[in-house]
């Protein structure tokens, strides 16, 4: 089991590549319809605007935008906050 039992989140979002060569386009949408939150809230789905797999890695890659520069640091300055909240 990837969470333990009794783990509890208020928040979630998952974020997916539109062009993503890797990963099924409908797993963001399995993910969403069995999701919830621990107030049993949806989860938050942003299709981000990349075809990068993990756009949050950027080191030690061959070539990436300006764009998915600014989209990795937009991504994780929302999960700190989401982190910190």
């Amino acid at each position: 089991m990837l969470l333990k039992d009794d783990w509890t989140f208020s928040t979630a979002k998952v974020y997916k590549s539109k062009q993503d060569n890797v990963v099924d386009p409908i797993s963001s949408l399995l993910i969403y319809k069995g999701t919830k939150t621990a107030t049993r809230s949806k989860i938050d789905v942003e299709m981000v605007d990349s075809n990068l797999h993990v756009f949050t890695r950027l080191k030690g890659r061959e070539s990436y935008s300006t764009q998915d520069v600014a989209t990795q640091k937009r991504v994780l300055s929302e999960i700190l906050t989401r982190a910190s909240n």
